[in-house]
């Protein structure tokens, strides 16, 4: 999954984009390539500064990997039983121009209100699968511009899922988020506020 966010944020629409973007499993969904689709900036003021000038985008996502780049999986899925140890991969994807720092943590993926997927907040507690998965590597990475060579910009990042001993029978749903921080301006009446765009990688396990 990728989005488009920009440098400088419309405080008008940071209360609509401030959730974690979650899709729903379907077959055939669109895979990373050296040119991913990316999803369209919302409107409402995005792409504005204070003054109304236009603002450079910064275009990023995450999505299943294996050890040297993105694959072609929607989601990963897991199968196992209760005690076992997975090693996987996802890839953190950068589609602009400079390098972008991102956070990445797991956390556990719920029903939204209101229907679909929704991944909790980075200072909550995981119950479930979210706290099975383990990131095997620091708290944030720098990822690098897109080239010439590559499409775009990655890093891979390596993760542990081990399921539990006493693990419930059947499916459970968690995530690898990629976070982007932002400073939105509301102009020069309103504050400025601290903005977080996340987007997730799925993982699916269903214990036997």
């Amino acid at each position: 999954m990728l989005v488009s966010v920009h440098r400088a944020l419309a405080a008008t629409v940071a209360a609509v984009m401030a959730a974690a973007l979650v899709a729903a499993p379907a077959s055939g969904a669109a895979s990373p390539s050296p040119s991913p689709p990316v999803t369209s900036p919302a409107e409402g003021g995005v792409g504005q500064g204070e003054g109304g000038e236009a603002q450079d985008l910064v275009s990023f996502g995450i999505a299943p990997a294996g050890i040297e780049r993105a694959d072609d999986r929607a989601f990963v899925s897991i199968a196992a039983s209760p005690g076992t140890v997975v090693y996987e991969h996802v890839a953190l994807i950068n589609q602009d121009s400079d390098p972008v720092t991102l956070a990445v943590y797991s956390a556990d993926v719920v029903q939204a209100d209101g229907g679909g997927l929704a991944a909790r907040e980075q200072d909550g507690v995981d119950t479930d699968a979210g706290s099975w998965i383990h990131i095997d590597g620091p708290a944030t990475a720098e990822v690098p511009a897109q080239s010439a060579t590559t499409g775009y910009g990655f890093v891979i990042v390596p993760l542990t899922v081990t399921i539990p001993d006493d693990a419930e029978p059947g499916d459970h749903v968690g995530g690898v988020i990629a976070s982007l921080s932002s400073l939105g301006h509301g102009g020069e009446n309103s504050p400025s506020i601290n903005f977080e765009q996340r987007v997730a990688a799925r993982i699916y396990v269903t214990v036997a």
